[in-house]
Order: C-alpha cells, then structure tokens, then sequence
C-alpha cells in the first residue's frame, strides 16, 4: 500500500477510534499551573501521537487519581500534571531522558528546569485492567515520591545592614 494511502487510513482510524470513545477521552488536557520556584514534582503522561483505547484510559485515570488525592499538592504548585507528545520534535528528548519504551506515566522532581531524579511508573500497563489496582498503584507512589521530594526553597531573607550602610528595601527599614 503506498505511503499516502497508509497515512489516509491511518488517520481515519484514529479519527474513528476517538470518535467512538466519547468527547471526555479525547479532550486536550487543562494547562497546568506554573510551578513553583525551587522543587517542583511534576507528573507525567508522555504517550506517542498515536493512541489505542488503553493508553488514552492510563492517561484519564492517572489524571483523575492525581485530581482526587491530591488537590492540595496541585492547588499550591508542588505537584502539576502534564502530557506530552514524544513524537513531536520537541518532546522526543522525553524518549532518552526517561528511558521510555512506550506510553508511560514518569514523575519527575524539578529544581527550577533541572531533572533531580524521575520514577516511571512501570506497572501502569499492568493494571490498565483493574481499576482499583490502578489507582492504588498511582497513589501510592505519587504519595511516596512528594514524601521524599525535596520542599520547595524559600526565598533568602536579606542580609542586616551593616552599620554606616542603609538597610536593604525589604519594609524592615529601621525607623528613626
């Protein structure tokens, strides 16, 4: 079959199986809040651009579990959801960064844009099947990666003035 044609009923495919999974599945994902400065957990889904039923379930699931227990954690920015495309250009370093085979859930600790240390959650596809196992799964470890993360750095008060000096401009000047 010649590559145009291939592509053609490739895409028709695709277009058919996200039709037949209702609009909810299909649905581009929120934005998600800008990450705090200093350590940020960020979790991933990085899934390639075409998708079965199963991965686009992982990914539904994953984000639900993270919605659900833990909102806090979202709400302040020490943990954001993201996904990604890792057959865009952009996102191909997603591949060899994480050492990914296939469509995978990573949790990924930030200081700033620096990688600290990373998780795949390999055993996503294993309980793709069982629900409660799933979501088990999820939340077991995304608890156990924030628990060990480090906190976000605070921001450094500013040095005393030393005498003959003005006071820094931080609304501690002394009155006189």
């Amino acid at each position: 079959m010649p590559v145009r044609s291939r592509l053609v009923a490739s895409s028709v495919a695709l277009m058919l199986a996200l039709a037949c999974l209702g609009p909810g599945l299909a649905a581009p994902p929120a934005s998600p809040p800008s990450p705090a400065a200093g350590h940020t957990v960020v979790a991933y889904y990085l899934h390639g651009t075409q998708r079965c039923r199963t991965c686009l379930h992982i990914q539904g699931s994953a984000e639900k579990v993270l919605r659900a227990s833990f909102a806090a954690d979202l709400a302040a920015g020490r943990l954001a959801w993201r996904t990604a495309d890792y057959d865009k250009p952009e996102n191909e370093h997603f591949v060899k960064d994480f050492r990914l085979v296939s469509s995978s859930v990573v949790l990924v600790e930030l200081d700033g844009d620096k990688v600290v240390r990373f998780k795949v959650l390999d055993k996503t596809w294993q309980y793709a099947h069982d629900q409660a196992e799933f979501d088990a799964y999820v939340e077991r470890e995304t608890a156990a990666f924030l628990k060990t993360a480090q906190p976000a750095k605070a921001a450094l008060p500013a040095p005393p003035a030393q005498p003959g000096q003005p006071a820094a401009a931080t609304g501690n000047a002394p009155r006189g």
